[in-house]
């Protein structure tokens, strides 16, 4: 799990966000106890994959140098499998397959090798990056044609769905293009194999009528009151992100900083209430992206004070009723990620 966690975390993660280099050292792997089942793991995917993947190049050492890339690989092929075990056990004929994240992203053509006529879509909460990002992964061609052995992909938004049929034109040379479908539509879809992928960019919402409900609630309404009543007469932004680096919250410092710096006039006139919701399964990204907000929050407020309202909480206390309620009392609601694909939390519950 912690190879698999390295591969997802440590690799994916930073470059499906555009970003070459999240970490400052590659993430730490554990070389006892298990090398052998890594070796093995290994083994049986090369033999697997060259079986399902309809590619007529041979299979070869292409997954870094065989060393913690070929460990951290091994690890990730083998969780999907583990899934591609339960959900065959579980699957009848008729069943539709949906898979979602990054972390199943080879899992299609475990499945496809197996049950054939099943029909499977994957929808990516993440963004996808350039091909000139991707291009840089040592697995780039596993990963797409996993994803292309399903029948349709997902995306939030149509800028992701470009960069993937990008990727599959310029790293595997297929052409995507509007087919005619069976309702008698166009569908976007990528042509591999005789087959026709779909690629669709659906975008998420909110349940206007829950947030109405909890808005109206008595509880959020005297925090709203309370929330003003403290901060009376100055101009409220408030801010709720997760404390890893590519949430953005120390640019959002540093422009807040630099703002001031050049408009003096307004010291004392505005604050941030700026919300850190902990994230230590980010490791390394957490800690450094903490110690470097408390920082600049130091920073600022040591300059002028009153500034900033750091407070930083497990999301399990930062539910949707205290989020509405501080969205509620803004004037302005400052959301500056970096990049993103789906972020729950402004106003998931």
């Amino acid at each position: 799990m912690r190879r698999y966690n390295g591969f997802c975390k440590g690799v994916l993660w930073p470059i499906l966000h555009n970003v070459a280099s999240v970490y400052s050292s590659p993430t730490d792997v554990d070389h006892t106890g298990d090398d052998a089942q890594a070796e093995s793991d290994r083994e049986e995917y090369d033999a697997d994959y060259a079986e399902y993947s309809m590619d007529d190049v041979a299979q070869g050492p292409i997954h870094g140098d065989g060393g913690r890339e070929g460990e951290l690989w091994g690890a990730f092929t083998a969780v999907n499998r583990y899934f591609r075990d339960t959900i065959i056990q579980c699957f009848n004929e008729g069943d539709l397959i949906w898979i979602h994240g990054f972390h199943l992203m080879i899992l299609p053509s475990f499945l496809t090798r197996r049950i054939p006529m099943a029909k499977i879509g994957i929808f990516f909460h993440t963004p996808f990056p350039s091909s000139e990002i991707f291009r840089t992964l040592w697995c780039r061609e596993d990963l797409l044609r996993g994803m292309l052995n399903a029948d349709q992909v997902g995306f939030h938004l149509f800028e992701y769905a470009r960069h993937f049929l990008t990727c599959c034109r310029r790293l595997l040379g297929l052409n995507y293009g509007m087919f005619p479908d069976s309702s008698g539509g166009h569908n976007l879809a990528i042509d591999t194999n005789g087959r026709h992928v779909s690629v669709t960019s659906i975008h998420a919402g909110v349940e206007p009528h829950i947030i109405n409900q909890v808005l109206g609630h008595r509880s959020t309404v005297a925090q709203v009151h309370n929330i003003r009543n403290q901060l009376a007469g100055k101009v409220i932004f408030a801010a709720i992100d997760r404390m890893e680096s590519l949430k953005g919250i120390p640019l959002k410092l540093i422009a807040l900083e630099r703002f001031l710096q050049r408009c003096p006039q307004w010291a004392g006139k505005f604050v941030l209430v700026q919300v850190g919701i902990s994230a230590f399964e980010r490791g390394d990204d957490y800690t450094k992206t903490r110690a470097e907000v408390i920082a600049m929050v130091n920073k600022i407020n040591d300059r002028w004070p009153g500034t900033v309202q750091f407070q930083e909480c497990a999301e399990s206390e930062m539910r949707l009723q205290q989020r509405m309620a501080l969205l509620r009392a803004a004037d302005v609601a400052m959301v500056t990620t970096i990049r993103d694909g789906l972020n729950l939390i402004p106003l998931v519950s």
